[in-house]
């Protein structure tokens, strides 16, 4: 049987679509997961942007100890065994003609130490000489504070007073290490200080800490217990020191650079150093045995004012050291 139809067209569900109510929590979620994505991104450029801006601001410091590293680990000392005396000989000593020095920074205890010593770095002022390979130089580095008068390119710019490591190197020509054999304060680094030229600007302190091998000395206070080495210090006794005429086996350099940008703040523009450098730095760096505690300090005190610094440390392995107890 077929039922006649009635002519009603069929009735159609309408499909199931979303309320306002479920756009506007969407719309929210999909708010907070854009903002947390965008913060997150901005926290990450920042910081790449800061750790990018810090190693363009210390670069200079790491030239500069790259090229402390190299050049001490070339230092030469050249003993030699020979008798005491030439007209009344006794015994044999290590002798040496050349000199190696670590001493305590004589423009400012607080700034670490100064070296000094002897390299084959064929520098020379004279024409006559220059084509010649390996000419001996006296060479040294130490920190310095004070303006740029004597180096600063533009003369009618303002001096800048910085912290520097300064490097000295006396010609081949006048060198004079041979001619004088004074243990305390030699001629030759008196005049060897005359030449020097700033390497590295915010450079606050050096501190140079000749040793043996780690193996040999855990505490590395077998050859110093303050610092401070001199070849030619007490070479005549009997028995010598280990010391004597010798190069330490090892030397172990740390640099403490801090930031231009905080340089500057910090600025006196006067003779007088930054106290807040100086503060952080007094009393430091004297006892071998409180250099980490030293060390620690000063990144507090450093960090307590503001003061963006990086540390360099490394142990340079001194290539030419025939070190014999």
């Amino acid at each position: 049987m077929v039922r006649a139809s009635l002519g009603l067209s069929p009735r159609i569900r309408p499909g199931k679509g979303f309320t306002i109510l479920e756009m506007l929590v969407a719309t929210t979620v999909l708010v907070l997961l854009l903002t947390l994505i965008m913060s997150v991104l901005n926290q990450t450029t920042s910081t790449i942007r800061q750790s990018t801006a810090q190693a363009d601001t210390f670069t200079a410091a790491r030239s500069a100890f790259d090229l402390v590293i190299r050049h001490l680990s070339q230092a030469i000392l050249n003993p030699y065994w020979d008798y005491d005396s030439p007209t009344s000989p006794t015994r044999y000593l290590r002798q040496s003609d050349l000199h190696f020095v670590v001493r305590q920074n004589t423009q400012g205890t607080s700034s670490g130490q100064e070296v000094f010593f002897q390299a084959p770095d064929g520098f020379s002022l004279s024409p006559s000489y220059q084509s010649a390979a390996g000419l001996l130089n006296a060479c040294g580095y130490r920190v310095v504070y004070g303006s740029d008068d004597g180096f600063r390119a533009g003369a009618a710019s303002a001096p800048r007073w910085r912290y520097r490591l300064m490097q000295s190197l006396q010609p081949a020509e006048s060198l004079q290490v041979f001619d004088n054999k004074d243990v305390s304060n030699p001629q030759w680094i008196q005049s060897a200080v005359k030449t020097e030229l700033p390497v590295a600007e915010n450079i606050v302190a050096m501190i140079v800490w000749p040793r043996l091998a780690a193996g040999d000395d855990p505490n590395g206070a077998s050859l110093t217990s303050n610092y401070q080495y001199n070849s030619r210090d007490n070479a005549t006794d009997k028995p010598q020191p280990s010391t004597a005429n010798q190069l330490p086996p090892t030397v172990q350099i740390t640099l403490i650079a801090i930031s231009e940008a905080s340089a500057a703040r910090l600025d006196t523009r006067s003779s007088s150093a930054p106290a807040e450098i100086q503060s952080a730095l007094a009393g430091k760096f004297t006892q071998v045995s409180q250099y980490q505690h030293d060390l620690d300090d000063v990144a507090q005190k450093l960090a307590a004012q503001n003061i963006s610094f990086q540390i360099f440390n490394l142990s340079v392995v001194m290539k030419e050291s025939k070190w014999s107890p």
